[in-house]
């Protein structure tokens, strides 16, 4: 069946129709839109239009069906036709078994989309296993005697595009072979292309890295020349879109695309610079990672790290949890498009030779007013143990402990001292101290480091007079003890 516009089988053959054909009581006629390659709507590259007719009917109260044939990957865009009757005025039209049109109103044009297509999804749901096709029919009646013409009938349909790709990968995210569901309609043929870019909307920028054409299954198993090829043209750490559609004789689907993403290099060789006793910096290459894993001995301590750079320091809880005495192994992965490199190890040593001095000492280079006071100081880069003080003549004679005691230093854990809660000094009023305190290492610790340098401080001691006085007359000594 053939005219200007369209293609018509008859009784399942193809038969020529000039200008129109014309139908027998009862006859069934079949309209196929996959007979060959229709001829794309002007508004989209995916839309094709099926044009039948015209169709001439002599009515002598008869009934006459056309089964409309349409593969299974076929979406229709838009039902139409146009009618034009001269002498019957109760023509009737049924899809199924459903109306279409009132008797009354079927003279011109009218939809049917969305009949046509909730005939179809039921039709879908009842086809015996192997089916290709979806027949449906379409009904004229008409009790009245005369002539009604399809002047226009009209299909604009798109082919469904191809659902659930996948890919295999090997380990560092190079494709080995991609996979899709097959297309629903007969002796399906697929194009397939690998992209250098995801963003596919603009044609004009899409870059083809890899093509395969007419291919007949439903999945593609990259050649060693594939393989080799791609592997020179990616990157790794970043992500690419492999797209594939389906073709028919009478036109091809859109294109369905998806994405893999190479796994991306180790962060390289890993700089260690130690800050101080306390803090050691590791700084690696910044690379394309979207973030990186860090791990101290096997423990998580960073699961989405931004930056390419990260300190070790033994005042947070979770890197003295973590941390061993002597030799420890930082381990780093970078992570792109959710997948890991492969591990970037780096062994340090976090043992420290010498414990760094107390700092901010109290008292220091001024009078002490007050009878009993403290030692204050602060500490350090953290990681003493304990602290020895001692107390000593300015000419560095040593005076403290307290009266009576053989100890000429005094050994405390925290960063506070009042020697006045254990015993009594004997400081003269006026007399000029220097007090110094040094960290010590934890006496149970392997691979103890040395003690600090002592750091010194000087202070005057000059209690409020009236005070004084006012304690000698009331008890005739000095609280806590006494002074010269």
């Amino acid at each position: 069946m053939k005219n200007l516009k369209g293609l018509l089988s008859i009784a399942v053959a193809l038969l020529l129709f000039s200008p129109a054909v014309y139908c027998e009581n009862s006859t069934q006629m079949e309209l196929r839109i996959d007979s060959k390659r229709w001829p794309l709507d002007s508004d989209s590259s995916e839309i094709y239009t099926a044009e039948f007719g015209p169709i001439k009917w002599d009515w002598e109260g008869n009934t006459y069906t056309v089964n409309l044939v349409i593969p299974l990957d076929v979406e229709i865009d838009r039902a139409y036709m146009r009618l034009k009757n001269e002498g019957p005025t109760d023509v009737e039209i049924t899809l199924g078994s459903e109306p279409i049109a009132d008797p009354q109103n079927v003279i011109g044009g009218f939809e049917f989309t969305e009949n046509l297509n909730s005939h179809m999804e039921t039709m879908r749901g009842n086809l015996i296993e192997g089916e290709r096709v979806i027949s449906v029919p379409l009904v004229f009646s008409s009790q009245e005697r005369g002539e009604t013409t399809c002047q226009e009938f009209s299909l604009k349909f798109r082919i469904s595009a191809v659902e659930e790709l996948e890919s295999v990968l090997d380990f560092d995210g190079i494709p080995m072979n991609f996979h899709w569901k097959p297309g629903a309609g007969s002796n399906p043929r697929y194009d397939l292309q690998v992209l250098l870019e995801k963003d596919t909307s603009d044609p004009e920028k899409i870059e083809v890295l890899l093509e395969q054409p007419n291919i007949v299954n439903a999945f593609y198993k990259l050649k060693e020349d594939d393989i080799s090829n791609l592997k020179s043209k990616l990157s790794p750490g970043v992500t690419y879109s492999w797209r594939v559609r389906v073709r028919y004789a009478f036109g091809e689907s859109r294109w369905a695309a998806d994405e893999f993403t190479l796994r991306p290099s180790p962060v390289g060789e890993i700089e260690e610079k130690r800050i101080n006793n306390m803090k050691i910096e590791f700084v690696w290459k910044k690379g394309n990672a979207d973030y990186y894993k860090i791990h101290l001995n096997g423990t998580p301590l960073k699961e989405k790290w931004t930056e390419n750079g990260y300190c070790i320091d033994k005042s947070i809880t979770e890197h003295i949890n973590a941390l061993c005495s002597g030799w420890n192994q930082l381990t780093i992965y970078a992570v792109s498009g959710g997948k890991e490199s492969k591990p970037e190890v780096h062994f340090f040593n976090f043992t420290v030779d010498k414990l760094e001095s107390p700092v901010h000492l109290k008292p220091d280079i001024e009078p002490v007013e007050d009878w009993e006071f403290s030692f204050e100081w602060g500490e350090g880069d953290k990681g003493a143990y304990s602290y020895e003080i001692e107390l000593c003549h300015e000419d560095g004679s040593v005076k403290l402990p307290y009266e009576g005691s053989l100890k000429e230093t005094i050994t405390v854990q925290g960063t506070e001292y009042n020697p006045w809660k254990h015993g009594k000094l004997e400081l003269e009023y006026g007399g000029i101290y220097k007090w110094r305190v040094r960290a010590c290492p934890s006496p149970y610790q392997e691979n103890k480091p040395k003690e600090s340098d002592w750091a010194e401080a000087f202070f005057v001691y000059r209690p409020r007079y009236i005070l004084v006085l006012i304690l000698c007359a009331a008890v005739g000594a000095l609280p806590g003890g006494g002074y010269y």
